[in-house]
Formats: structure tokens, C-alpha cells, sequence
């Protein structure tokens, strides 16, 4: 028995981001959605826990998921996302 991944779902409506925030926040948002796009990634490829994610493991696969290469501060966030 073979499993074939689902067809990925439509995307859905961009939301704009709100105005008049610090460029800080807008950072923070911006790091927080990569990571969020990360961790989905590494579920995609079983990897499911933080002990599991190192370094070079989140680079490699954001790298092959078209994301462009974390910082370690992302990786850290990626983890910590991982133990939520």
C-alpha cells in the first residue's frame, strides 16, 4: 500500500498586515510566519519533535521548501514552536 500526500489546499485570501506598527513588530510578525512555515515543512518531511530539528536540519528544510535560509533565532523559534 502506497500513501500519496493530499493535494495541497487553495490558498486562502492574503491578509494585509496592519499600519502604523514598529518596524520591531513587523520583524517579529515576519519571523513568526517563516518559522510557522517551517514547522509545516518539517511535519511535511516527520519531523515532530525539537529534539529531532536541529540547525542544520531546519536550513535543509527550509532550503527545499523555497524558504529562505533561518537565522538561529528562527531556528530557536522553530523548536520552541515544535514543543508547542
Amino acid at each position: 500500500m502506497t500513501v500519496t500526500n493530499p493535494a495541497p489546499a487553495a490558498p486562502t485570501e492574503r491578509v494585509r498586515l496592519p499600519r502604523g506598527k514598529s518596524k520591531r513588530w513587523y520583524r517579529k510578525v515576519a519571523r513568526r510566519r517563516k518559522a510557522a512555515r517551517i514547522v509545516i515543512a518539517l511535519h511535511d518531511a516527520g519531523i515532530y519533535t525539537p529534539s529531532r530539528a536541529h540547525d542544520r536540519r531546519i536550513v535543509a528544510t527550509a532550503i527545499k521548501a523555497d524558504i529562505k535560509e533561518p537565522s538561529e533565532t528562527t531556528c530557536e523559534l522553530v523548536r520552541n514552536m515544535l514543543r508547542a
